[in-house]
């Protein structure tokens, strides 16, 4: 079953903003459940109606003081948007296994390698 981490993360790596169905979709759950996490989120201020009924964005709000957590502790390396996002999460109490982390670094890791492989193809094509 989804639980909110995991309706946060598919909105986040959507560029922060996404439509029910495709919450439903990415989390495997039913649209009415989607819906019923994202109500619950709006009302913990994680998140907001965006473009219309069925549309939800984290909120800038959210953003705004995750940024602000990260200008509050310099010595800590940028961990980037959605980092910063996944730290105000935390901060909200919604808890995250060290599981969940660790499948989202292997994905990282693996997106990364991706893009070095193309970008080294297409500067071979260059030269």
């Amino acid at each position: 079953m989804a639980t909110e981490q995991e309706v946060l993360k598919k909105i986040s790596e959507n560029n922060g903003k996404a439509h029910i169905q495709f919450i439903a979709k990415q989390a495997g759950i039913s649209s009415d459940y989607a819906r019923l996490i994202c109500t619950d989120l709006v009302r913990k201020g994680l998140l907001e109606q965006a473009l219309g009924r069925d549309w939800y964005q984290i909120t800038k709000k959210t953003k705004k003081k995750a940024r602000q957590k990260q200008k509050d502790n310099p010595g800590k390396d940028d961990p980037g948007e959605e980092g910063l996002i996944l730290e105000q999460i935390i901060s909200k109490g919604i808890n995250i296994g060290i599981g969940q982390v660790e499948k989202q670094v292997e994905k990282a890791v693996k997106a990364v390698s991706s893009i070095i492989k193309k970008l080294k193809g297409r500067i071979k094509e260059q030269n």
